[in-house]
């Protein structure tokens, strides 16, 4: 009622069975289905890691998850995130099992959020080919099932008005915390489309070198490359507001068990509270802040894309060695 809608019209079919009933109904059931989504989530990210839910391990994670605001964000806005976030982490519970089948479940969050679409490029740099046919199979399907029950007259406006926007928007508000956010709050004008695509290239470009050359075939680290891609995907966004950075769990699941992993020292995981703190706080009222101080969440992304980029590119090291 507030706002337009930006979801591809695929989201139509996805949310039609919704509009067949009352409307206070199905808030409720979304609303549930939502916190049975992240619970599930939660569930698989433990099984990846053979470690167990119900656990006192687990139950400070998970209680981690539940104080951040973007979780909170999204369940109060009723947002589609967790239903993103299921489907990113059953791409990565069965890629884990090498199922080629894990590609349909990113496929399907290209169809339903355009999000997200970094971790490809780590399935065509390790040719990951029949993953990348579900994708494009499930892509095809959705896009033939849209057209045959989505009026083409919604499907044309979303092509033409809406789908441009989610490229080149400059959206300055507080819960936007991408790299366009920031560049806005801080009054960037002149010439800002080439800053912003310099910054984005001096972001990028690193970590796609690293995800090119790493060739581990262990887990924990082909997880974590998915995971800085992910990073990478919502700092790069023309738009990533804050309930979106619930997509960071399985960033922050990777980075937290490869350290544990490795054994890392103890201020490497002083290091990633301090990411989680960051992404998961909110200024109630942040015009009362400094412009760095209100783009926190970009901040604590942006150095847990920088940890996780020393972490891979040591990785690959001890491989070549």
């Amino acid at each position: 009622m507030f706002t337009p809608t930006t979801y591809p019209p695929f989201i139509f079919l996805f949310l039609y069975p919704l509009t067949l009933l009352p409307l206070v109904l199905a808030q409720k059931l979304w609303t549930m289905g939502s916190i049975i989504a992240l619970l599930i989530s939660l569930n698989l990210l433990f099984k990846v890691y053979n470690q167990k839910f119900i656990s006192f391990e687990g139950l400070i994670l998970s209680s981690l998850v539940f104080l951040s605001f973007p979780t909170k964000f999204t369940l109060g806005m009723g947002q589609i995130n967790m239903y993103i976030l299921l489907l990113i982490v059953l791409f990565i519970y069965f890629m884990n099992k090498y199922k080629d089948f894990s590609g349909a479940f990113l496929g399907l969050c290209l169809m339903l959020k355009v999000f997200p679409i970094a971790p490809i490029f780590y399935l065509i740099a390790s040719r990951k080919w029949k993953t990348i046919a579900y994708i494009l199979l499930t892509f095809i399907l959705g896009s033939l099932l849209t057209l045959i029950f989505v009026k083409t007259e919604m499907i044309t406006y979303f092509i033409q008005k809406i789908a441009p926007t989610l490229i080149d928007s400059w959206k300055g508000d507080y819960y936007n915390q991408s790299l366009t956010g920031v560049l806005v709050r801080f009054g960037i004008r002149n010439n800002r489309e080439l800053i912003r695509n310099a910054l984005e290239l001096i972001i990028a470009v690193p970590i796609l070198w690293i995800t090119l050359l790493n060739k581990s075939k262990d887990k924990f680290v082909i997880n974590l490359t998915i995971g800085i891609l992910l990073t990478l995907n919502l700092l790069i966004n023309s738009f990533s507001w804050q309930h979106h950075f619930i997509w960071l769990l399985p960033s922050f699941f990777a980075t937290f068990f490869y350290l544990k992993r490795i054994k890392a020292r103890n201020y490497l995981y002083y290091l990633l509270l301090l990411c989680y703190l960051l992404v998961s706080i909110n200024l109630k009222y942040p015009l009362n802040f400094p412009i760095l101080i209100q783009s926190h969440v970009f901040f604590g992304s942006l150095l847990l894309l920088f940890i996780q980029a020393t972490l891979l590119q040591k990785s690959t090291k001890k491989i070549k060695a």
